[in-house]
């Protein structure tokens, strides 16, 4: 029930300030004052709550999705780091040293660069690529290694 309530947030906020604008119509308005009126400025201040509550609501999902990415940051760069430390480790004594070294520059100047991007992800970024990507017609997956 509560993630019900939770994804349903702004729809169950406008069912309860219309049920409080005709609530306070309803109880004030024989008394003399016109029922609009008071309707209108019951409607100003449950906007007025509405408001704040959906800037507290979006400022703290803001704050959730970054410091998603930083720890999806962490994960990426620690996992990237102890693959190569394996793949380092598992070199046979016997294997041509300078030939693996070679390729263990490349990965290591490969591995820099996804770092250097991966420590630049930012939300920003993030809407950024999928603008760019919008407008593709599928999403580009890459192929799993053959068994």
């Amino acid at each position: 029930m509560t993630r019900r309530f939770v994804d349903n947030i702004e729809l169950w906020l406008s069912a309860a300030g219309l049920l409080v604008v005709w609530g306070a119509a309803a109880l004030l308005g024989p008394s003399g004052v016109g029922v609009w009126q008071i309707a209108a400025v019951t409607a100003l201040g449950v906007s007025v709550v509405h408001g704040l509550i959906f800037w507290v609501v979006r400022r703290r999902q803001r704050l959730v999705r970054s410091e998603s990415v930083h720890t999806i940051r962490e994960m990426l760069t620690d996992q990237v780091t102890n693959q190569l430390a394996i793949m380092r480790m598992w070199i046979p004594d016997d294997a041509d040293r300078a030939m693996l070294e070679a390729h263990f520059d490349g990965i290591d100047s490969s591995i820099s660069e996804i770092d250097r991007m991966v420590n630049g992800l930012s939300e920003e970024k993030l809407r950024a690529w999928e603008t760019m990507y919008a407008n593709a017609a599928e999403p580009i997956r890459l192929a799993a290694p053959a068994p």
